[in-house]
């Protein structure tokens, strides 16, 4: 972003009584997420970098 410029992002999860898994990738996704938003980027590629690091669904593990 050029000198002066600002912008705003908004991102919306619930985690509320699904346990420590759960929060622990919203913790994850979160940092990932401040921390590419920080890079250069348009917010289509942003979410599509957040999307193909976080944790899919899995059935092999109890982050997911």
């Amino acid at each position: 972003r050029e000198r002066g410029q600002q912008r705003l992002c908004v991102a919306v999860g619930d985690v509320s009584a699904h346990g420590i898994p759960s929060d622990i990738t919203m913790a994850s996704t979160r940092a990932f997420r401040r921390l590419r938003a920080s890079l250069p980027g348009t917010l289509g590629e942003i979410i599509a970098d957040v999307n193909r690091v976080r944790p899919q669904k899995c059935t092999s593990c109890r982050l997911c």
